[in-house]
């Protein structure tokens, strides 16, 4: 649907999707946040539903890599809200598990696509256009096994 227009607080909203996740999918795995207080237009429902899967999608790939990591390793979820230089706002969400391999890259956005032996393949299609719909974008930056990072800017 078509999103509705309200004055939405990212540090709020971001603290209560990773409160979603805290304690969930092993120990190993940190969720830390770096934010600013930050206010965006938008619908607060769908940006939700943005969070929620990118925060999902983060943990389902650190989950059991902790099995093949070197004693200490410890899976890493960061989520970043800040301004770039030239003044818009941006959410980095950041994990450190196995990446996405390049030439899947472009597919991952592709309704139905997904690499998982679960789930619909609609997540990262739907928080694109999430994202677009409030006239923003969303970027992903993956090195497989070092660090994997989706970029909303609004």
């Amino acid at each position: 649907p078509n999103p509705s227009e309200e004055k939405v607080e990212l540090l709020s909203l971001i603290n209560g999707v990773k409160e979603l996740f805290t304690g969930t999918d092993g120990a190993m795995i940190a969720i830390e946040t770096e934010l600013k207080e930050l206010y965006i237009n938008g619908d607060k429902d769908q940006f939700v539903r943005v969070f929620n899967n990118l925060i999902k999608n983060a943990l389902q790939s650190l989950n059991g890599q902790g099995d093949s990591e070197p004693d200490g390793w410890q899976g890493h979820i960061t989520i970043t809200a800040s301004i770039t230089d030239s003044g818009k706002k941006y959410i980095q969400v950041t994990d450190n598990g196995p990446g996405i391999p390049p030439d899947l890259i472009e597919e991952i956005f592709v309704p139905f696509f997904t690499t998982k032996n679960t789930g619909t393949g609609i997540g990262l299609s739907l928080s694109k256009q999430i994202m677009h719909l409030h006239g923003g974008t969303m970027r992903v930056h993956s090195v497989p096994f070092e660090e994997t990072s989706f970029v909303l800017v609004f």
